[in-house]
């Protein structure tokens, strides 16, 4: 199950961290000649305390 990037920002609110990143990517897994393309879901938080 892929989680969407809303879903994850949504279970992050109210903790403190600022979101910078919440998408989904595409990369290419495989070998000739059967590449395939995966997704993932990259969520990038940090705390507005560091930098």
């Amino acid at each position: 199950m892929l989680f969407s990037p809303e879903d994850l920002a949504d279970d992050l609110a109210g903790t403190g961290l600022t979101i910078e990143r919440a998408a989904r990517v595409l990369r290419t897994v495989g070998e000739e000649p059967a590449l395939r393309t995966a997704v993932d879901t990259v969520l990038v938080a940090r705390r507005p305390d560091l930098p």
